[in-house]
């Protein structure tokens, strides 16, 4: 395949994901509308709370198999349904893992780890952490079989069952955080349901699911997976250092309202990195030979994605306090400024996560979690530092920090491995203007039939 039509075929599954994330957003606001309006900012902060819990657990024990089941698939497809036994298998063990040690930890550490969760709501987090493994790593082995349009189709109707099920218990029923989590649950399971039904679909071969752990295959998959875990680990705790610590030395339940409020709108700039990413791990597993076409489509790939959340971050800037008030109404104003805070790093992560997903892509997960340690140190000492003087504001202003040094360090180290220069992420190549002259000139030709 050539790199144009490589690029060609990368640009036409990244727009059917992107097209599926703009939907998911539009979908993901109501749902997020609903759940404040319903629970208000004390119920809002308890929500955000008790979600963090299988979250947490999900990426402890999790983190390295979603991305071992993309990776061992896309290189052999014609293997699927060995694969397939062997990771439901892998997900039903680690899932029963996950739930006895939660379990533990909501009866005998819910007063240092749990604080503000009462032990109901900490055992009713417990399927939650269930139906993330399991529809993760499914939706996972479409992803392998770069199918597309079945993973969108799942994420879109998983989508539709969370929102009519939350409006169904907050509002409906008036059940609170709890009806929150019971509709996360069961629109989960719904949509697994789905995912048995079209796997079946596509091979002959039976059966696809099992219990049994095959020790033949275990050990080029151990391995993926530990070096995939602390990459996983290290980007998880990126993530949500600044929840951890604004929970430890915040301003109570509100602030982490607030917050957790700005981050979910602030992530919706990801919608664009996440949909190529899904896209490009997939098809850099598949390129090992091909070395000057993978790392052309990797910088091509981040340079438009970071040129693209760019000017959509600036705009959210601009409007973020705005857009907080329609949203959520006048009680939720301070997380408009927590939002503009966070937009230097949404945006500059945008092409950090295009970097970690062609790392892994390579089969080297590693690089990812050195670099991502870095970012996790940096993250939390200046959290530590700028939380209890700036409360909310301090932690978008260090997560931005962190994230921003993150993408520079993984610029440079595959822009050298690659032979290219730094500035590639940022300026034009002639293969952009010989790109956008072709485009031009296409168009030009359509509008003058």
């Amino acid at each position: 395949m050539s790199a144009q039509s490589l690029l060609r075929r990368v640009t036409l599954d990244s727009l059917l994901n992107l097209a599926r994330r703009w939907w998911s957003l539009g979908v993901g606001l109501l749902i997020s509308v609903v759940v404040v309006r319903g629970l208000g900012v004390e119920g809002r902060g308890i929500y955000a709370l008790a979600l963090l819990f299988p979250t947490t657990l999900n990426m402890l024990l999790n983190a390295g198999l979603t991305p071992a089941v993309v990776y061992f698939i896309a290189q052999e497809p014609d293997n699927l349904a060995a694969h397939a036994r062997q990771f439901s298998a892998l997900s039903l063990w680690v899932s029963a893992f996950g739930v006895g040690l939660g379990a533990l930890a909501a009866v005998f550490a819910r007063q240092t780890l749990l604080e503000g969760l009462d032990l109901a709501l900490a055992l009713l987090c417990l399927p939650v952490l269930v139906v993330m493994i399991v529809y993760q790593n499914f939706l996972a082995i479409f992803q392998g079989l770069h199918n597309f349009r079945l993973y969108n189709l799942f994420e879109l109707v998983s989508q539709l069952f969370l929102l009519a099920l939350t409006v169904l218990g907050v509002w409906v029923l008036r059940w609170g955080v709890v009806g929150a989590l019971l509709a996360i649950i069961t629109s989960r399971l719904l949509t697994i349901g789905l995912q048995l039904y079209y796997l079946h679909q596509q091979t002959p071969e039976r059966p696809l699911l099992g219990w049994r752990v095959a020790r033949t295959s275990l050990a080029p998959i151990a391995s993926y997976w530990l070096r995939g875990y602390f990459s996983r680990l290290a980007s998880f705790l990126n993530y949500r250092a600044d929840i951890f610590l604004l929970t430890l030395l915040g301003r109570g339940t509100a602030s982490i309202a607030f917050y957790d409020v700005a981050v979910t709108i602030a992530e919706k700039l990801w919608t664009v990195s996440h949909a190529v990413g899904l896209v490009l791990f997939p098809r850099v597993a598949a390129l090992q030979q091909d070395e000057a076409a993978r790392n052309a489509l990797v910088l091509t790939v981040a340079r438009y994605v970071l040129w693209l959340s760019s000017g959509v971050g600036a705009l959210l800037g601009v409007l973020s306090e705005w857009l907080m008030v329609l949203l959520y109404g006048e009680a939720f104003a301070p997380a408009g400024v927590t939002l503009r805070f966070l937009m230097l790093g949404i945006v500059t992560w945008t092409a950090a996560s295009v970097f970690i997903n062609a790392f892994a892509g390579m089969g080297q997960p590693e690089r990812n979690t050195r670099v991502l340690a870095v970012g996790i140190g940096v993250n939390v000492l200046l959290n530590a530092w700028l939380i209890p003087q700036h409360d909310i504001v301090g932690a978008a202003l260090a997560t931005s920090v962190s994230y921003t040094l993150v993408m520079a360090i993984l610029l440079v180290q595959f822009a050298r491995g690659a032979g290219a220069a730094w500035h590639a992420l940022f300026l034009p190549t002639r293969q952009d203007w010989r790109l956008w002259q072709r485009a031009w000139q296409g168009l030009r030709r359509r509008m003058g039939r």
